[in-house]
């Protein structure tokens, strides 16, 4: 149908009925007529989008399908840490939205992941999941099954030809070049791969779509596979070495980033792993690594005594729920690399020396932060077939990366110590919070103090959420054992408190006695501690011991509620 005739259907549906309600893919033309439409002030027309899944609803679509025939058989905990586990494995597959984040798609990945089918072990088993979405999208293509590789190859060189482009898309002459280009290359006629054919299908079902820039891939996910699934099969040669080389370079840009940490799960490469190893050792090189001792001496002269930690009465499951609309409420105004990336380039100019200073600060912990996940996805990609000295080099410099970009923001908050006391008491008696200098300034170290506590939790568990797994639980021993620290310390601690079955008893106990005059670390512990109560259901008697452990105080409804039970 033309426009004029969607345009008249639409008006002789509203002769025979009130309220008439069309869905439509939002690229979809009959999108463009009801706005035009739309536009006569005759009718009320209103535009609806169907919201994707955010953390609660991904949440209790995770919990049903675990609740599914075992509602009455598993224990609370049980079925929290199944919860934890499906979400630790779909998260890398849906983050940075490479994956629509609708039931359906988060279906398919489910149950992928719990059928538990043989993975090709030359792959990874995100790449293996992600590969699963995309033969799901291509079944519709009707394709046969010796048809198959002839696909998959045509989009793999399509993807490179995009990304060699300045918009990542192609042109219909474009486009058109390149097929025959491809067919001489594979020695194919059209009739074995027609252009009007593969060109209908692929745009028909979603794979391919035509932009104001061109033709490009629907979805970002399909385009960050394939281009690394190009350079994952072309690796040895010296052109994508060298793309490769250059992408661990700059990896604080966002495609780079996403190709990398694509390629990763599609190949092992020694080459791969050994660009990334050196990229990451380079991020800060001029600093050490954070060992909270005596390097963060002049925080803990912030403040002369801290209160204990109190644990309040929380109900697991509410927590667990306000926690993930709070992360709703922050992707929602989350503002994208992609924006980041465009303001910095367009708020600052060359000649702002300062304002370029500060961009490359943040572009080099952004790297960072980066390249934690992707030394992280390697280790626990290839925990079973990399060598013991690899893993152990890897995750010695995931560790160290991880300390030295904390090491960046104590060392920022000690050397400007006194100037930052001074700034936030004039604030403070400013705003009329405090009127007595003195106390003003108490309270301005106590922020200060704060924030560095704030800093470096949120650093450590930045390293935990990148490589956290049991599977390596010797590596983490033998990193720990050798960077002899409480930084390393208490991120082994982190990590048992996260994703190990029981609560380690002991090396809590043990780290809290030997760190009991360094206020900072001991208050860490205790977050963390805290953190692992009100994530996981505990009986009041077992919540003592643990708080007894670290120096935390229960609330006093608890206690009364212990000592009535006793």
């Amino acid at each position: 149908m033309n426009n004029e005739t969607k345009s008249n259907f639409l008006s002789e549906l509203n002769n025979y009925f009130k309220q008439v309600i069309i869905f439509s893919e939002s690229d979809n033309k009959i999108s463009d007529s009801i706005r035009l439409y739309s536009k006569n002030p005759e009718f009320s027309i209103k535009h609806f989008e169907i919201m994707s899944f955010g953390h609660v609803k991904r949440n209790e679509f995770i919990e049903k399908w675990v609740s599914l025939g075992q509602r009455d058989i598993l224990e609370s905990n049980d079925l929290l840490k199944e919860i934890d586990r499906i979400n630790r494995a779909i998260k890398p597959i849906i983050m940075q939205s490479y994956v629509p984040k609708f039931p359906i798609y988060l279906l398919v990945i489910i149950k992928t992941i719990e059928a538990g089918k043989p993975h090709n072990f030359e792959k990874s088993s995100n790449a293996y999941y992600f590969e699963v979405l995309i033969k799901d999208s291509l079944t519709s293509l009707e394709i046969e099954n010796s048809e198959t590789d002839k696909v998959y190859q045509y989009l793999t060189d399509l993807a490179f030809e995009m990304y060699q482009q300045p918009n990542n898309s192609l042109e219909l002459e474009e486009w058109r070049n390149y097929h025959r280009n491809h067919l001489d290359y594979y020695d194919m006629t059209d009739d074995q791969l027609s252009f009007k054919e593969i060109r209908s299908k692929l745009e028909n079902e979603k794979i391919i779509m035509n932009t104001t820039n061109g033709y490009e891939y629907k979805y970002s996910y399909m385009y960050y596979f394939f281009v690394a699934q190009y350079f994952a099969r072309k690796i040895n040669t010296e052109n994508v070495k060298n793309i490769v080389s250059e992408m661990c370079r700059n990896i604080h840009e966002t495609d780079n980033a996403n190709i990398i940490m694509f390629l990763t799960h599609l190949s092992k490469d020694e080459y791969i792993k050994n660009e990334v190893l050196s990229a990451a050792r380079k991020i800060f090189n001029n600093l050490p690594y954070l060992r909270l001792e005596e390097d963060i001496a002049l925080i803990n002269d912030l403040c002369e005594e801290i209160s204990p930690l109190v644990l309040n009465d929380v109900d697991v499951r509410e927590h667990r729920r306000k926690l993930n609309e709070k992360m709703d409420i922050e992707e929602r105004e989350k503002v994208t690399d992609a924006d980041l990336e465009a303001s910095a380039s367009t708020q600052y100019s060359e000649e702002d020396d300062e304002a370029s200073i500060v961009m490359e600060q943040i572009n080099i912990i952004d790297q960072g932060f980066k390249m934690l996940d992707i030394i992280g996805q390697i280790l626990k990609n290839y925990y079973g077939s990399l060598s013991g000295e690899d893993k152990y080099n890897l995750c010695e410099e995931l560790f160290k990366l991880g300390l030295r970009i904390n090491y960046s923001f104590i060392r920022s908050l000690s050397d400007n110590n006194q100037i930052l006391v001074e700034y936030i008491s004039a604030i403070i008696i400013e705003k009329n919070l405090e009127n007595n200098y003195e106390r003003a300034e108490k309270m301005s170290k106590k922020i200060l103090y704060s924030m560095g506590g704030f800093i470096t939790f949120n650093s450590i568990s930045r390293i935990v959420s990148s490589v956290g797994t049991p599977d390596l639980d010797r590596t983490f021993h033998r990193v720990r054992e050798a960077l002899s620290c409480n930084a390393s310390d208490i991120t082994y601690l982190a990590i048992k408190l996260e994703y190990y079955d029981k609560f380690p008893h002991t090396e809590v106990k043990k780290f809290y006695q030997d760190n009991k005059n360094n206020k900072f670390v001991t208050q860490i512990l205790q977050q963390m501690v805290r953190r692992y109560l009100y994530m996981y259901e505990t009986n009041r008697a077992e919540r003592q011991k643990i708080c007894d452990l670290v120096g935390m105080r229960m609330s006093l409804k608890q206690k009364y509620q212990l000592n009535t039970k006793k």
